[in-house]
C-alpha cells in the first residue's frame, strides 16, 4: 500500500507574511487558481523548468512567461511554501535533486525596486527560503512546483 503525504495550506492563516519580516515587500501577482488549493497529495506536484531543449540561460520571467502560456497549470503559491517550510518531514526525500524548487503562484516586490519569486531550497540538512530576481536570475535547471489544471 503507498503512503502518499497530503499537504493541507490553511488560507486563513497569514503568519507566512513573516518570512518577510523588516523589509518592505508586497504582492504584486498572484495566480488566481492557486487560491482554492487547501489539500492535495503532494504527489501531485509536478516540476516544470520551462526551458526549451538546448537553453542554458534563461531568466525567471521568460521561464514563467512559457509557462503561463500553456494554460495547463496552477502556479503554487507562497502559502504553500509556507505549510512546506513548516511540515518539512512529509516532504519527498526525491525532491532534494532540484536544489531549488520555485513557487510562481506569488510574485513579490522588495522595496519598491526588485521583483522576486520565492522558492525553497536544499541546504544539505533541511529546506530554506530564498527569493529569486525574475529578471536577473538565470538558472536554467530550477523548477517551478506545480499542479495540473482539471
Amino acid at each position: 500500500m503507498c503512503d502518499f503525504k497530503v499537504l493541507t495550506v490553511d488560507r486563513a492563516d497569514c503568519s507566512w507574511r513573516n518570512m518577510f519580516e523588516g523589509e518592505d515587500w508586497f504582492i504584486l501577482g498572484q495566480d488566481e487558481n492557486s487560491f482554492s488549493i487547501s489539500e492535495f497529495s503532494l504527489q501531485d506536484i509536478k516540476f516544470e523548468t520551462g526551458v526549451e531543449s538546448g537553453e542554458r540561460l534563461i531568466t525567471l520571467e521568460e521561464k514563467l512567461g512559457r509557462l503561463k502560456r500553456k494554460e495547463k497549470y496552477v502556479f503554487l503559491d507562497i502559502q504553500v511554501l509556507y505549510a512546506l517550510l513548516n511540515s518539512q518531514d512529509i516532504i519527498p526525500d526525491d525532491w532534494r535533486r532540484h536544489k531549488t524548487i520555485l513557487f510562481g503562484g506569488t510574485v513579490i516586490s522588495v522595496f519598491l525596486k526588485y521583483i522576486k519569486i520565492c522558492g525553497m531550497y536544499w541546504d544539505g540538512e533541511e529546506w530554506g527560503l530564498c527569493h529569486s530576481g525574475i529578471k536577473s536570475d538565470m538558472h536554467s535547471d530550477n523548477p517551478f512546483a506545480l499542479l495540473e489544471l482539471n
